[in-house]
């Protein structure tokens, strides 16, 4: 049964290594969330500079307050006022599309002068499951290191540096499949604005009123 005590130790860090990514995620979610409850500051947003996006104040200004609104150094205050517009028009859930974007934003390009939202990479899920697969050999080099006697034979230095730098590797590959699978989030958000546009053309535009009532 001595065999099961280098299993066990590899299943541990397998489950650790698939936990970090997520934990980091959820983390950096409550830092968030610990400001979508500050009505005052949004109110003062919609004074001072939604409603005044065309006044004398700086640019500069302006993005910073989007970037308190939004806890996202990757919205701009253009951005920021078209998702409230989106929102505004019930087509798409502010908090939801900002949370989307400010994780999917490395594979979401933006044409702001048409508001035309591209994928920065083809066949986003594809590139995820890609990902996820290629866990698969590093795992299995963790598993030869510390679960058999070729890994047993290595100086303990080799050993920790090869589990480290795959430890490393692996968190990288898994933060990016959550980012993917946010980005896919934000373009399924997307496409579904882009559906109620199509049918806001097809009806009256009372029809479309009530519907959304």
């Amino acid at each position: 049964m001595e065999y099961l005590n280098p299993i066990a130790s590899v299943i541990a860090i397998i489950v650790a290594i698939f936990s970090i990514p997520k934990i980091l995620h959820e983390i950096s979610e409550q830092k968030r969330k610990k400001f979508r409850d500050e009505l005052n500051f949004y109110k003062e947003y919609f004074e001072n500079y939604y409603k005044n996006r065309d006044s004398t104040i700086p640019l500069l200004v302006r993005d910073k307050a989007t970037h308190t609104l939004t806890r996202s150094m990757f919205i701009n205050a253009n951005l920021a006022n078209h998702f409230i517009e989106l929102h505004e028009n019930r087509k798409a859930d502010f908090q939801k599309v900002i949370d989307a974007f400010h994780f999917g934003h490395k594979y979401i390009s933006i044409d702001e002068e048409n508001w035309v939202f591209k994928p920065t990479i083809k066949k986003l899920m594809q590139r995820r499951n890609l990902y996820y697969f290629s866990i698969i050999p590093l795992m299995s080099y963790i598993y030869v290191l510390y679960g058999t006697e070729v890994g047993n034979s290595l100086h303990l230095v080799l050993r920790s540096l090869g589990a480290l730098s795959t430890i490393i590797l692996s968190v990288q590959l898994l933060d990016k499949t959550l980012n993917l699978e946010e980005a896919d989030k934000f373009f399924k958000i997307i496409n579904n604005i882009d559906k109620i546009d199509n049918t806001e053309h097809q009806l009256p535009s009372d029809s479309y009123i009530d519907k959304a009532s």
